[in-house]
């Protein structure tokens, strides 16, 4: 399984790296480290989110205060995962799309 950022998303997430980067060096590192962590964690176990709707299943980062939401109305086909917003707490979300 594969997964691809949606244009507006590598934007931001870069942003939010590079803003962490400048409170501390290799902070930047550690917030992408655990943003791949959590995209990894719903790969491998789709429903291990919390639910929020029907459909739609959230992962909290644990060091920073993110939060990844991810469509799992889909996972009747395994090796297809949509992911729908990567959001920080107050400020807009960061898209990302999963493709198989």
């Amino acid at each position: 399984m594969t997964f691809q950022y949606h244009p507006e998303a590598a934007k931001e997430l870069m942003s939010s790296i590079q803003y962490y980067e400048e409170k501390a060096n290799g902070l930047g590192a550690k917030f992408l480290d655990e943003v791949e962590e959590a995209i990894a964690q719903a790969l491998a176990h789709p429903e291990s989110g919390s639910l929020l709707t029907k459909s739609d299943r959230r992962i909290l980062l644990v060091r920073f205060p993110f939060e990844i939401i991810y469509d799992v109305s889909e996972t009747k086909v395994p090796e297809r995962l949509k992911f729908c917003t990567l959001s920080p707490a107050l400020f807009q979300p960061l898209f990302i799309s999963l493709f198989g």
